[in-house]
């Protein structure tokens, strides 16, 4: 087995909610991941508020999704949606962390 020192500030540890100073590769990676979901889903949330999506009942919001499902879309309009997601990344990093996974 190896040993990899990661150093992390008191701000980093308390925000992943770390209760002790030794972990598996596989718990680290767990933890990221909770932490990149909980990242996600306040972004979310921002995005529904930002467009008026946070107020909708869920009868709302499934009228929505039937009438989305009924129309009839071209591939072209799909161009640009969730490019906001890509905004702050850096692309070079990502296909980094990507081609890291398939190790």
């Amino acid at each position: 087995m190896k040993t990899i020192i990661v150093q992390l500030s008191d701000l980093e540890h308390n925000s992943l909610g770390l209760s002790k100073n030794s972990f598996l590769f596989s718990e680290i990676i767990d933890l990221i991941e909770q932490q990149i979901a909980r990242q996600d889903l306040h972004r979310s949330v921002e995005l529904a508020t930002q467009n008026g999506l946070s107020s909708m009942t869920m009868e709302e919001i499934n009228a929505e999704i039937k009438s989305a499902a009924k129309t009839k879309h071209h591939l072209s309009e799909l161009r640009g949606l969730g490019k906001e997601m890509w905004q702050n990344l850096s692309i070079d990093s990502f296909v980094q962390c990507e081609r890291a996974l398939w190790d």
